[in-house]
Order: structure tokens, then C-alpha cells, then sequence
């Protein structure tokens, strides 16, 4: 969440219209599951199309993921967003792997599992790992004061109360005092926003807005309060972060946050920056119907890292397994408790349904299903994204979708959020006749089914570790026909429908290449 989405006078204008239609339909969805073969509608032609691969872990093992992928279409199709993509994970396997629609609703490019999505404020969870990095090595107190830890010269100081000490600990928790102006840095044609990589640099910004004599000092830039009195958030705040860290270690922001963050987590396709990525495999951001660029800001720490689901998973398993993942520890076990801890003794109330939480440093104690529950949520220009998880029960939920509303924003996530998170909360791996939700224990291609066969068949393949996967079709002289699959895929079990009703009898070859495994059967179609 960046704070042009944030303020209070534009969340709760329509609150109450943003209700009506998915609450009524998640009514009758509970009551009327076992009527679930009536509702195809809600899944048309394309959609159909786009989502014909899907996890059989999920929707061979109960009902209610029937329901849940109802919802989320009924929500896609009702707010008309381009484009989505899900990921429930619990115990450390993927329970739900979902994608819909189109990254380029122009262009008529599906989301894949490898598609980039700008996570906006989730960014500042990335943001935190850094700081309490630093912390445990002794580098950062979170109670001094932050000019102990900025460059020579600059200097930060509330314009209303100059003796106050803003700390460490008060950019982390939004209680800083320092306010982000609105006018000059959240709209559409703000002078810090643009097209591409916003060449500024971030310390020459934060130098200019918060010290006397700067180009855009102004009164304007702090709260009338004293520094921890009262929250506010500010991604202002938050970028000063990046400040210390790059000041610490002699490193630039994005530099550090790769070298300790990235590579030990194996992220190799996310990025602060939008130099070096393929932007064919970004989610085009709209704002409504309107296809906006990929955009840079000023303050980029507070909200502009792209990553896909497979890649936030990783660093979501991190935290869900104690600060570890793949055998690399990001922090130790007790930060990440104190992370995710009330840090104020008070709720913080912002004017939405659901938009009630307690504050941890940086993460929020928000979502409603679970009083364990922490995470973080974003939006911006052209996407909307929530990430979170539970430490007890160990699950955690990934939300990405490259459309936003102007308005009402956070009553329509909250609507989506609550079945979403309770399939996540209420159900684990689920026990099936052929125990196709355990993880796979190695790489695996099974024989089609059904086969021979008529018109289309369905290939099944196990992964045990993330992997780039490519699934191709051939005829009996070695010439490719189609390519199936070829992006990553978390670890897992997944089917995919062949249809081949344009093709003559015959023998066919299905391939699959997962890094070092390959593998190749046999099919015979019969018309």
C-alpha cells in the first residue's frame, strides 16, 4: 500500500457499494455448494482457455476449491481486471496455484506463474528483512536516533518539534511524524513519477524534501505531533530506510537487497529496478481499462519491487520457516517473532470493513480470518497485491493483479480476501485415493490419460523442486507440434489438458524437460 491509495478521505466514500455483489454471491456459494455443476457459468469460453492448466492437488481434492475459483472469477469478471495470479502455500507445499486471465489484455498474453507483477508496498517487507539484517549484526539500534545512522550533512529533524528525536524504530512503525505531500508525489503526472526507471536519485530527493533550504522543504512534509505520538504512514519514511542501509554498508539500496535478500533465496527474477527485465514478461498495470507503462518512482524502497509468486513464495517460506529457506537463513527466529509482534499496544483503524490492524515493524497483524496472521498489502497505478501468512499454522497466501480502482479499493480486496485466506486457514494437503498432494519425492512424467484416446488427454507430471519446465508434443518424425509448458513451476503435481481435435490418428511423443531430467511417452490418438 503506497499512500496516494491511503488516504482516509477517499477509502470510505463508497464502502458500502463496493459490498453488495460478492458478499451476496459468497452467500449463496456456502449455501448452494452441492449445486456446483449450475454455476458454469461464472467460467466462460476464455477463461476456460487461459486456465486449462491446473493444480490436480487442489481441484481433486474437495469442493470448496470449486468455490473458491468461482469467487475469484466472479471478482475478476465483475471488477473486469485483466488479470490475476494466486498462491496458497501450508507445510511447505503449494496447496493452491492459480492463475487468470491475461498479463496483456491487448496483446492476449496470459498470466504464467512466471509473470511479473509490481508488488507496491509489499516492497517494504523486503525493506525490513534488510534493516533487522543489519540490526542483528549490530550495525542498527532501532531506538537511536536515525541522523546517528544518515550521511554526513544530512540531517532530519521534525519542522514543528526540532528537539525531538525521530528514531529508527519510528520510520518502521509509521510513527515518524514525517508526512508524505500528496500533491507532489502520488498522481498520475506527479513530477517524481515515470515512464521507466525514475533516473533521480533517492538520496538527492530525501535531502531536498527534508532538510531546511531544500528544493521542496516545507512544513508540509512533517505531522503536527511529536515523533512517536501517533501513526501515519509514510513512504517518505520508509525510503530513509534505504538510506541508512546504503550508508551502512557502502552499498547501494538494490545492490545489498540482491546480495543478501536475492541470490541466497534463489529471487533471480525479481528487481527494485525495471533495467534488465524482459518487460514482455511484466503484468501491464490498468488503471480501470486504461493500459498504463511500466512506471519508476522517487521513493522506489517503499513499493517498487517486481517479482512473480514463485519468487515472493521463496521469500514467504523464508519467514514461514523460521527465517530459513533452502538452507540459507535471511534472519534468525527471534527477529522475525519480534517483527511480527504488536510494537504499538493499540489497533491501527483506517475507514474500511476490514481495515483494522496492529502494528508490527513494517509487517501489519491485518488479516481477519486468524488473530495469527501477518502480512502486508499494496497498491498502486495499474495493481493491487497481498501477502501473508501465519506463523502457528503455518500456511501463507500471494495475491498479485494488475488492476486497481480509483476508489474504494481496500472494501473490494477485503471481500476477495476473506475466502481466499480461509482456504488457506481451513484447508492442508487433502488425503486423495492416488496421494496426489504430497510432494513429490522425485521428478515424474506418467503415462497420459486416457490412451489411446479421442480428440484430447490429460498429461500429469511431478516435480520435487522449483524448476524450469518445458512439456512439448511430437509426431513420429521428430517434428515439434505444440509446446505445452515452458516456464518455472513451483514443486508439485500438475495436469495439463492436450487437445489435439485438430490433428490426424496416429502416435504422438510427449516430452518434459526439468533441468537435469528428461523424459519421453508415448500416445496414441485414435478418431
Amino acid at each position: 500500500m503506497l499512500s496516494e491509495t491511503t488516504c482516509p478521505d477517499t477509502i470510505g466514500k463508497s464502502r458500502k457499494a463496493g459490498k453488495t455483489f460478492l458478499q451476496t454471491l459468497f452467500f449463496f456459494l456456502l449455501v448452494t455448494q452441492v449445486c456446483f455443476g449450475q454455476l458454469e457459468f461464472l467460467n466462460n469460453e476464455q477463461q476456460q482457455k487461459i486456465s486449462s492448466e491446473q493444480r490436480t492437488d487442489v481441484f481433486t481434492a474437495n469442493l470448496d476449491s470449486l468455490m473458491l475459483d468461482s469467487l475469484i472469477i466472479a471478482y475478476k469478471n465483475s471488477q473486469s481486471i485483466p488479470g490475476i495470479a494466486t498462491m496458497i502455500v501450508k507445510d511447505n507445499e503449494v496447496i493452491w496455484n492459480k492463475n487468470y486471465g491475461y498479463r496483456n489484455l491487448q496483446n492476449q498474453l496470459p498470466v504464467e506463474d512466471s509473470t511479473l507483477f509490481l508488488m507496491a508496498s509489499i516492497s517494504k517487507t523486503i525493506l525490513a528483512t534488510a534493516v533487522m539484517q543489519l540490526w542483528e549484526n549490530g550495525m542498527i539500534d532501532l531506538e537511536n536516533n536515525i541522523n546517528n545512522y544518515l550521511p554526513t550533512g544530512f540531517s532530519v529533524k521534525n519542522y514543528f518539534y526540532p528537539n525531538d528525536t525521530i528514531t529508527v524504530k519510528t520510520l518502521m512503525l509509521h510513527t515518524s511524524s514525517i508526512h508524505d505531500d500528496y500533491n507532489m508525489l502520488f498522481p498520475i503526472n506527479a513530477p517524481f513519477l515515470s515512464c521507466g526507471d525514475f533516473p533521480m536519485r533517492l538520496d538527492s530527493f530525501l535531502v531536498n524534501y527534508l532538510m531546511p533550504g531544500g528544493a521542496y522543504y516545507s512544513s508540509n512534509n512533517f505531522y503536527l505531533y511529536h515523533p512517536g505520538q501517533q501513526w501515519n504512514y509514510s513512504n517518505v519514511g520508509s525510503s530513509l530506510l534505504a538510506i541508512m542501509i546504503e550508508h551502512l554498508t557502502g552499498k547501494s539500496f538494490s545492490e545489498y537487497c540482491r546480495d543478501s535478500i536475492f541470490i541466497p533465496l534463489s529471487m533471480n527474477s525479481t528487481s527494485w529496478f525495471l533495467e534488465g527485465l524482459d518487460t514482455n514478461q511484466i503484468a501491464t498495470p490498468y488503471n480501470v481499462s486504461i493500459p498504463l507503462c511500466h512506471q519508476g518512482w522517487v521513493l522506489y524502497p517503499a513499493g517498487f519491487v517486481r517479482t512473480n509468486k514463485i519468487d515472493l513464495s521463496k521469500f514467504l517460506l523464508a519467514y514461514m520457516n523460521n527465517g530459513v529457506y533452502n538452507n540459507f537463513r535471511i534472519l534468525d527466529s527471534t527477529t522475525i517473532s519480534y517483527m511480527l509482534s504488536d510494537q504499538l499496544g493499540y489497533n491501527v483503524v483506517w475507514e474500511a470493513p476490514w481495515w483494522i490492524w496492529k502494528q508490527g515493524l513494517i509487517w501489519w497483524n491485518v488479516f481477519p480470518i486468524k488473530k495469527n496472521s501477518w502480512g502486508h498489502v499494496g497498491s498502486w497505478y495499474g495493481c493491487l497485491t497481498y501477502m501473508s501468512y501465519d506463523p502457528i499454522e503455518k500456511w501463507g497466501t500471494i495475491w498479485f493483479q494488475n488492476w486497481r480502482l480509483s476508489d474504494n479499493i481496500f472494501t473490494r480486496l477485503g471481500e476477495i480476501n476473506y475466502p481466499f485466506t480461509n482456504y488457506a486457514h481451513l484447508y492442508g494437503v487433502v488425503g486423495v485415493e492416488e496421494q496426489i498432494n504430497k510432494v513429490p519425492a522425485e521428478f515424474l512424467l506418467s503415462q497420459n490419460y486416457p490412451n489411446p484416446f479421442n480428440s484430447s488427454s490429460v498429461i500429469k507430471y511431478s516435480i520435487p523442486k522449483s524448476s524450469q519446465i518445458t512439456l512439448k508434443i511430437f509426431n513420429t518424425l521428430g517434428e515439434e507440434i505444440e509446446t505445452l509448458i515452458n516456464e518455472e513451476k513451483p514443486v508439485g503435481t500438475y495436469e495439463v489438458n492436450w487437445n489435439a481435435a485438430d490433428l490426424p490418428s496416429g502416435v504422438y511423443f510427449y516430452k518434459i524437460t526439468a533441468g537435469n531430467y528428461i523424459a519421453t511417452r508415448k500416445m496414441l490418438l485414435l478418431k
